[in-house]
């Protein structure tokens, strides 16, 4: 997968979400990729590469790192799946930036990538499958379809919809 050196001069034009502003977006990912994450290191990815559906250059070059960190650490990590799709969806619906020329070949496979992967895992976390279903159909270019599935993630919110928009109720 084509993905951008993290030492690339070209980081240091990479905006954020939030605000807008250049951050050291590849210091997040050499805490990402060697492993060492907790759950307050995703919090940089919600909050200051995503904001209210604003993305940034940035926003669009951690996705292939997303993917990288997918294939190495086999996990089912929901913001591994989550973000990407809230990234591109975000960025298929409202005015953010234009997905860099040097970065786009390798962000666009990265969504076949984590495809892949997702569909490998033989048992999908109840928290994760929405998440890792739209990355899914983000991968054969159906963003009405991603956006289904990450508005129904959660199981309750499936079931609510289906008894009310079909009749349809899980069995005992």
């Amino acid at each position: 997968m084509k993905i951008l050196p993290l030492n690339d001069i070209r980081w240091g034009k990479y905006r954020s979400g939030y605000n807008r502003v250049v951050l050291d977006t590849p210091a997040w990912i050499k805490k990402l990729i060697s492993g060492s994450s907790s759950n307050n290191h995703w919090d940089y990815l919600w909050n200051e590469l995503h904001h209210q559906s604003d993305v940034g250059e940035a926003s669009y070059a951690v996705v292939p790192y997303l993917a990288q960190y997918a294939q190495k650490f086999k996990t089912q990590e929901w913001h591994i799946w989550g973000f990407p799709v809230v990234v591109e969806l975000a960025r298929l619906d409202t005015e953010n930036p234009e997905i860099p020329e040097e970065i786009k070949e390798g962000y666009f496979e990265a969504f076949n990538i984590l495809a892949e992967i997702a569909i490998e895992h033989q048992v999908w976390d109840e928290e994760v499958s929405g998440c890792m279903s739209a990355c899914i159909a983000l991968s054969k270019k159906q963003p009405v379809f991603a956006r289904a599935y990450l508005e129904m993630a959660g199981k309750e919110t499936a079931l609510d919809f289906l008894k009310e928009e079909t009749g349809w109720e899980l069995g005992d």
